[in-house]
């Protein structure tokens, strides 16, 4: 079920059993990318996504937050339902939102995110607002 709205920029591949990321390297002109409820376990194959603004890998198998230094354009980044122990890899400065709800974070290390990256509302269950 491949979804692409060039009107909106838009690639949904959700629910297709995706186990690794690839072939978007022509889709420069994304701007959403829905990932999420595949299998995938680590990001990767989206370097060339420049105008990327929101990507959604929520509900897969990734265990660490890296490969997304050269999305230099990426707003909204939701990797909640994951196996993420650690807040880590958010070298965009144009990152203001993260879900990492339903992860394997600990309290100590949700607050060193928030004083690293001040700038990012980290998204956390609720028993971990701080």
């Amino acid at each position: 079920r491949m979804r692409s709205d060039l009107l909106r920029n838009i690639m949904t591949l959700h629910y297709n059993n995706i186990s690794k990321v690839e072939g978007l390297k022509y889709k420069y002109f994304l701007e959403i990318l829905k990932l999420h409820n595949n299998i995938i376990s680590k990001i990767e194959g989206i370097a060339s996504l420049k105008n990327l603004l929101t990507l959604n890998l929520n509900n897969n198998k990734i265990k660490k937050i890296e490969g997304l230094s050269s999305c230099s354009n990426l707003q909204v980044l939701d990797l909640s339902k994951n196996n993420i122990t650690r807040i880590e890899g958010l070298s965009v400065p144009t990152l203001q939102t993260i879900n990492l709800k339903n992860n394997k974070i600990s309290l100590s290390k949700i607050r060193k995110a928030q004083k690293e990256y001040p700038h990012i509302k980290i998204w956390l269950p609720l028993k971990f607002k701080v």
